[in-house]
């Protein structure tokens, strides 16, 4: 669901139909409308969930309260690569924590070399994370790791994690148990930390949302993981909107770590797209142009 655009299509002629005798043009002309009603009777039936105001809140307590500007009809994840843009044009996002500060974070996405049969790419998220993204013979798509680039942690999910799962209805939640294994980068074989996180996928419903590089029609999941890791208690919300074409234009985490008596964490981040894959190339073209034109360009999205 990206960005909504007027669209005005003309009829065409169904192929052959002008050969067909008279009682075969006036099936086929039955057999068309009696198709157009009932795929409008499928669109019209897509349920458009109100968002639960737990959510709401949590999402707006860090994102702000202009990200979500209405509710859509959502309808079966048929086709899941629909909303994944594993493209070689990076994005921008505006990053703000919990404290409303916020900053800007370059995200690209990478090749990766693997099975033919499960294809496999990496995404590079400004200098804090790299993750590793497959999809699934059914069409699904899993997130099997996560490289934390400060922390110098590799950290491996088997099952993978839910990413984008084909065939779920809206409001559907399914739930999976990932055995957790953490790595030194420095040394990808060595196991430091091992346990176990249950993680409950959620398609939420379809939403419109507004970022500082345009208005989408997204599609929203929630992951809730719970679990521990070595020594440490984890409980981590991710809400992702997906916008069609476009890929994840808008994310929120929420994550309480605690490790004992001793040692307890709370993050609260939200990543809003800030400058879409269409306008990094309009800035390089505009760059460009005024290179070759040896004047100053107007980069004022970028």
């Amino acid at each position: 669901m990206k960005r909504t655009l007027p669209v005005s299509c003309a009829p065409s002629p169904m192929d052959g139909a002008a050969g067909l005798p008279r009682r075969g043009r006036v099936r086929a002309a039955l057999g068309s409308g009696l198709l157009s009603a009932a795929m409008a009777a499928t669109a019209s039936t897509d349920p458009a969930l109100e968002l639960p105001d737990a959510d709401r809140r949590a999402i707006e307590d860090v994102a702000g309260a202009g990200l979500i500007a209405g509710t859509l009809p959502a309808s079966r994840l048929a086709e899941p690569g629909r909303y994944l843009d594993p493209g070689a044009l990076p994005k921008t996002y505006r990053v703000r924590d919990g404290d409303g500060r916020e900053t800007d974070e370059h995200y690209r996405w990478e090749g990766s070399a693997g099975d033919r049969a499960k294809p496999t790419w990496r995404y590079r998220s400004g200098d804090t994370e790299i993750g590793f993204v497959a999809r699934d013979a059914d069409g699904s798509y899993v997130l099997s790791g996560i490289e934390d680039l400060k922390e110098k942690a590799l950290t491996r999910y088997q099952p993978a994690e839910p990413l984008l799962l084909k065939g779920m209805l809206p409001g559907e939640e399914r739930a999976r148990r990932l055995d957790v294994r953490v790595y030194d980068s420095a040394e990808p074989d060595a196991v430091v930390h091992r346990g176990t996180l249950d993680v409950a996928h959620r398609y939420l419903g379809a939403y419109r949302i507004k970022t500082p590089s345009g208005v989408y029609d997204t599609i929203l999941t929630r992951s809730v993981f719970d679990g521990s890791v070595g020594p440490a208690h984890l409980r981590d919300v991710q809400y992702r909107f997906f916008g069609e074409g476009v890929g994840i234009v808008a994310t929120v985490e929420i994550r309480d770590v605690t490790a004992a008596i001793v040692y307890h964490s709370e993050m609260r981040v939200a990543r809003m797209l800030s400058v879409a894959p269409q306008q990094h190339a309009e800035c390089s073209s505009a760059a460009s142009a005024a290179a070759a034109a040896d004047a100053a360009p107007n980069l004022s999205v970028c």
